[in-house]
C-alpha cells in the first residue's frame, strides 16, 4: 500500500540521499512531499494528508526541539520521525517524550531500517490514537465524553480571558426521553441518541464542542461570544432544527430537548459551577414547559436548593408514614345522596406543615416516586 511522505529537510543532499535509499529497499512504496522550512512543510500539513512527517530539528525557521511540537498543533494525528546529526541519548528521549514516535541518526542504517522506522511509527501513533479516542469520546456517538468536554471548556476559559470575550455553555436534556427506552427498547433510544448527536453538531461552528456526559444529556460549549444574545440565536437554531422527526426503527419520533445556558465570566468562573448554573437553567426550561431555553439567573441556585431540599423529605416521607388519606365525598346532585367517595392523598410534614399536592405530586412524577 503506498505510503505518503512528509519529508522537511532543508539540506539537500540529505534529503536527496535519503529518497534514494528508501526507493531501493523499496520501489514504489513511499511518495515523498519535500519542504525545506517548517513552515512549508505546515502548509503541506495544511492543505494534505499524509501517513507520516520526518523531519530534521535544524531547520531555518525552527527551534529545534519544539518542531515537533509546532507539527502535531497542526495536525495531531500524524506520526512524526525526527532526522537528526545529533547522538545525544537525552535529546533523544527529550524529543520522544513531547510526541515523535522514532529518533533517526542521519548517516546511521539503511532504507530497509528507515522503512521498519517508518512502518511502526504508524502503527504505534494508530495505537496511541485509539488509546486517546477510547478515553476521550463517546463510544456511541462519537462526540467528545466527560474528560475531553472538561479539557477543552478549561481551554475556552483561557481563550476568553485573552481575547475578552464570553464562553456560553449549554446543557441540553431531552424531553420525555425514557418515553423511547420504555416502548422501542434500548437499541432505539441509542440510534436516536446518534442522529441527536449529528443533528447538534450541525448547529455550531468548528471550533466549537458538543459532548455527551451520559444518558441523554448533552453539553454544547461556545467560543469567542461578544453579545449574549448570540447564546439565545444559537439555542433557537438548536429548537429549530430538532422540530423534524426523526426515524427510528421505522417510526417517526418528535423529540424536544429542554436548555439551560450559562456565561463564562458573567455567571461562573469555574467549570463546575458553570455547569451547575446551566443545569440549574435546565430545570427552569423544563419547569417552563419544555422545548425552550432559559438563560441562567442569580435566582435559580435558591429555588434548586429548595426543590432538592423538598425531594429529600419526600423520599423520606413513606417510611416516616407523613402521608394520610383524605376522603372526599361525592354525592349524586340529582336524588343527593352519597354515592361514594374520592381517595385523596395528603402529605402532613411535621416541620412543613401540609404540603400542597400541586407542590409534592408533580416533584414525585419527576423524580419517579409516584
Amino acid at each position: 500500500m503506498l505510503k505518503k511522505i512528509l519529508l522537511i529537510e532543508d539540506n539537500e543532499g540529505d534529503s536527496r540521499l535519503l529518497q534514494e535509499l528508501l526507493f531501493d529497499a523499496h520501489p514504489g512504496r513511499y511518495e515523498i512531499s519535500s519542504a525545506v522550512t517548517l513552515q512549508e512543510g505546515l502548509m503541506y500539513l495544511n492543505d494534505g494528508e499524509f501517513d507520516v512527517v520526518l523531519t530534521d530539528l535544524d531547520l531555518p525557521d525552527s527551534d529545534k526541539k519544539n518542531t515537533v511540537t509546532y507539527i502535531q498543533n497542526k495536525n495531531p494525528v500524524v506520526p512524526v520521525i525526527v532526522l537528526s546529526g545529533c547522538e545525544s541519548e537525552k535529546v533523544a528521549r527529550e524529543i520522544v517524550q513531547m510526541g515523535a514516535q522514532d529518533y533517526l541518526i542521519k548517516g546511521q542504517g539503511d532504507g530497509y531500517l528507515i522503512s521498519r522506522a517508518i512502518e511502526y511509527s504508524i502503527e504505534r501513533k494508530r495505537n496511541e490514537q485509539g488509546l486517546h479516542n477510547l478515553a476521550h469520546y463517546d463510544h456511541l456517538t462519537g462526540l467528545a465524553n466527560r474528560l475531553l468536554f472538561r479539557e477543552r471548556l478549561d481551554r475556552a476559559f483561557i481563550r476568553a480571558d485573552r481575547h475578552k470575550t464570553i464562553v456560553a455553555l449549554f446543557v441540553i436534556d431531552l424531553d420525555r426521553f425514557k418515553n423511547v427506552n420504555d416502548t422501542l427498547g434500548h437499541d432505539a433510544g441509542d440510534e436516536l441518541l446518534v442522529m441527536v448527536a449529528n443533528r447538534l453538531k450541525n448547529c455550531i461552528r468548528a471550533g466549537d464542542t458538543v459532548a455527551r456526559l451520559g444518558g441523554d444529556e448533552f453539553t454544547i460549549i461556545i467560543n469567542d461570544l461578544v453579545k449574549i444574545e448570540d447564546a439565545a440565536l444559537i439555542a433557537n437554531k438548536i429548537i429549530d432544527v430538532m422540530k423534524n422527526p426523526l426515524n427510528v426503527s421505522s417510526h417517526d419520533l418528535y423529540i424536544s430537548p429542554s436548555i439551560g445556558i450559562s456565561l463564562y465570566p458573567i455567571d461562573g468562573l469555574t467549570a463546575e459551577s458553570l455547569l451547575k448554573n446551566a443545569d440549574n437553567a435546565m430545570y427552569r426550561a423544563k419547569g417552563n414547559g419544555r422545548n425552550c431555553f432559559s438563560l441562567y439567573t442569580s435566582d435559580m441556585s435558591a429555588a434548586l436548593q429548595s426543590k432538592l431540599d423538598l425531594e429529600t423529605k419526600l423520599r423520606r416521607a413513606t417510611d416516616k408514614q407523613e402521608f394520610v388519606l383524605h376522603y372526599q365525598p361525592k354525592f349524586s346532585i340529582n336524588d343527593r345522596k352519597l354515592i361514594g367517595a374520592e381517595a385523596l392523598i395528603r402529605w402532613f410534614h411535621p416541620e412543613e406543615g401540609m404540603v400542597s399536592p400541586s407542590i409534592f405530586i408533580p416533584l414525585a412524577e419527576e423524580f419517579g416516586q409516584i
